[in-house]
């Protein structure tokens, strides 16, 4: 009754049971005596645990942009699903008390999840990590081009569905816009965030810009294309300087400046009629 790949040997009054078995399962087996002073016999089991597996994680998520919500789903595992697992950064992990095949999650940020499966006699094994992305969040994993899709949360490079564009600091690498034109809504760069502008590049910002980080503009160009009351603060730019100004907000209010700023190239207005309040401070 042993599973393939043991063998047994008998030697002076021991049977040994080795080898690597082939299959999984509980195996029971026999030692029966033979002979003239009677018979007697003894039973036993072999158990032999599959080898782990931490099998695959599937996903389908419904992304927003400042919300992700969906299920993931575990298949192919090998063991027992211990519990799963959830990091913002693919190095510290934290638990999640779910022991079932699928996971319902709801973040707000670039989040992995795994699971972690338990192969008893054979140890632990972990499945792949999946990662769930929110739109419009830079990760800058790839490098710092911003028309990569990879580098931001989603894979896809940003655009005006979402309210805002938000750039965190502490990534691998910070944006820089180098051509182009990126159209979006409101733009949060955080604490510790370097977003830069080159020159052959324009970006177009409908909204606010909240900056707690750097915003080069040397040699690029920005458009306040609003449809409300656009203005730019002290501090919204690196040194408070601006190559390139393109007005064209389509409120009665337009654009006004609040605190000092520099130009140094050129202020244009995207269409007749718009507005500019310099307030003395251009």
């Amino acid at each position: 009754g042993l599973p393939d790949g043991l063998s047994v040997l008998y030697n002076n009054g021991t049977f040994t049971i080795s080898g690597t078995p082939t299959e999984a399962g509980v195996f029971p087996y026999t030692v029966q005596t033979t002979g003239l002073c009677g018979q007697t016999s003894i039973d036993g089991n072999v158990k032999i645990d599959p080898e782990v597996s931490g099998g695959n994680l599937t996903y389908s998520y419904t992304g927003t942009c400042s919300l992700a919500s969906g299920t993931i789903l575990l298949s192919g595992e090998t063991g027992t699903i211990l519990g799963w697992e959830s990091s913002t950064n693919g190095t510290s992990w934290s638990a999640i008390s779910n022991t079932t095949h699928s996971y319902d999650f709801t973040v707000n940020n670039t989040t992995y999840f795994r699971a972690k499966i338990d192969g008893g006699a054979c140890g632990l094994s972990l499945s792949n990590a999946v990662l769930i992305g929110v739109h419009n969040l830079w990760t800058g994993t790839t490098s710092s081009d911003w028309n990569d899709g990879t580098n931001w949360s989603d894979g896809n490079v940003p655009s005006a569905s979402c309210s805002e564009v938000v750039i965190p600091g502490g990534t691998p690498h910070q944006p820089t816009l180098g051509s182009g034109l990126a159209t979006i809504n409101n733009l949060d760069i955080k604490n510790g965030a370097v977003l830069t502008i080159n020159n052959n590049a324009s970006i177009q910002i409908a909204g606010t810009i909240a900056n707690s980080g750097i915003f080069d503009t040397k040699e690029g160009t920005v458009e306040l294309n609003g449809s409300s009351a656009q203005s730019i603060a002290g501090s919204t730019f690196k040194n408070n300087a601006l190559n390139n100004l393109i007005v064209s907000n389509s409120s009665a209010e337009g654009v006004t400046i609040t605190n000092a700023l520099d130009i140094d190239r050129s202020i244009t207005f995207g269409t007749n009629g718009k507005k500019l309040t310099t307030g003395g401070y251009l």
